[in-house]
């Protein structure tokens, strides 16, 4: 199945209120009446007719209609929601399926990703078992032969010089260290990326403020990135009005004396070589046809962008950005059935005030 294309149909339809109308106005088109005629006498306009194209294996469809030559009609036939129908094919597309030559390369990767992934598996159970055992973390990476990197961090990221600190797992990863403290055990996490880590806090130094002599060229630096991020936000926020109002985007970049760049499909999560983990999110907030903005991945500029096509990919089973789909959609769910199981709690309870309680905080008692 993963490597065959199914046919697709063309398919218009007449709907019939009973069994025996159908019957009728199969006799129609068979003595020469025309499909169009027959449908409008049923209440049907052209437009009406249309079904739209359908896969093969389509459950709501007649698995007849795929049986069908080109523009001859069905007998009447009965559809998923128990109605009486009679369907015509206008267009077929044939399904395809790829020879063992072509599929070669593809199911050798899929074979070797799966290795991979029970490889992943394996060593991510056996770092929390050794971990359950009482081991600590640099214990546990030497006996699994995995890398510990200590580093010092700052909430964007950066080492105490101000340096962005590379190979950091990316995703949640700065949020859960800044939200854990020096009694946080290690807890096996994944990115939407399909990364995993551990992480502990060893040292937690709190914020202050350092003397100006040490920092006053940093902030005229500072300053003037801010200057300038912030024209380039001004010129961004007068580009998004502009195609909120109607302007077509190439004219809105002409105007501004730069091209447009249509970009190749981006995910949903995540950041890319262009676009930062922001932009990517408003992207994919938006609608089809809708503008979005936001920093570009590296540098200080701002992308101002347009969402022009919105495509569905199906995640096998064994990818890492469906189990991270998944995590959140629970996360969602569990989130909305608290929220409900809250509020339906306190509207059967009720509410009432204790008001010598109130009045004692009231009075600071």
């Amino acid at each position: 199945k993963r490597y065959e294309t199914l046919e697709k149909r063309t398919l218009e339809h007449i709907r019939f209120k009973s069994e025996a109308r159908a019957i009728a106005a199969k006799a129609k088109l068979d003595s020469g009446e025309k499909f169009e005629a027959v449908a409008k006498a049923e209440g049907f306009s052209a437009e009406d007719m249309k079904y739209g194209e359908v896969s093969k294996g389509d459950i709501t469809i007649p698995a007849a209609a795929f049986e069908l030559p080109l523009l001859q009609v069905s007998a009447p036939l009965k559809d998923s929601f128990g109605n009486w129908v009679i369907l015509r094919s206008t267009a077929v597309t044939p399904g395809t399926l790829k020879t063992l030559a072509e599929a070669h390369e593809e199911i050798r990767k899929v074979l070797a990703d799966a290795k991979a992934r029970d490889a992943l598996s394996d060593l991510t159970n056996s770092l929390e078992d050794t971990l359950g055992g009482g081991a600590t973390l640099e214990e546990a990476a030497k006996k699994l032969n995995l890398q510990l990197h200590p580093v010092e961090l700052t909430s964007e990221g950066q080492d105490l010089s101000g340096v962005s600190v590379d190979g950091l797992p990316g995703g949640d990863f700065l949020t859960q260290v800044f939200a854990a403290d020096t009694s946080t055990d290690p807890e096996l996490l994944q990115t939407p990326d399909g990364v995993y880590y551990e992480f502990r806090i060893d040292k937690i130094t709190k914020t202050s403020k350092k003397p100006f002599d040490t920092v006053k060229d940093q902030v005229a630096i500072d300053w003037k990135q801010d200057q300038v991020t912030g024209k380039i936000q001004k010129l961004a926020d007068a580009a998004i009005k502009r195609g909120k109002a109607g302007d077509n985007l190439s004219a809105i970049a002409n105007s501004m004396g730069v091209s447009v760049v249509t970009s190749d499909p981006i995910p949903r999560f995540g950041k890319t070589a262009i676009f930062a983990e922001a932009t990517v999110a408003a992207a994919s907030n938006a609608k089809k046809g809708e503008y979005f903005s936001g920093p570009v991945a590296f540098g200080t500029g701002v992308v101002v962008g347009r969402v022009s096509d919105i495509q569905f990919q199906t995640e096998t089973s064994d990818s890492p950005a469906r189990s991270a789909y998944l995590q959140r959609i629970e996360q969602a769910f569990v989130s909305d059935f608290v929220e409900q199981f809250e509020n339906g709690a306190r509207a059967k309870a009720g509410t009432k005030i204790d008001e010598a309680r109130f009045q004692s905080f009231h009075n600071n008692e």
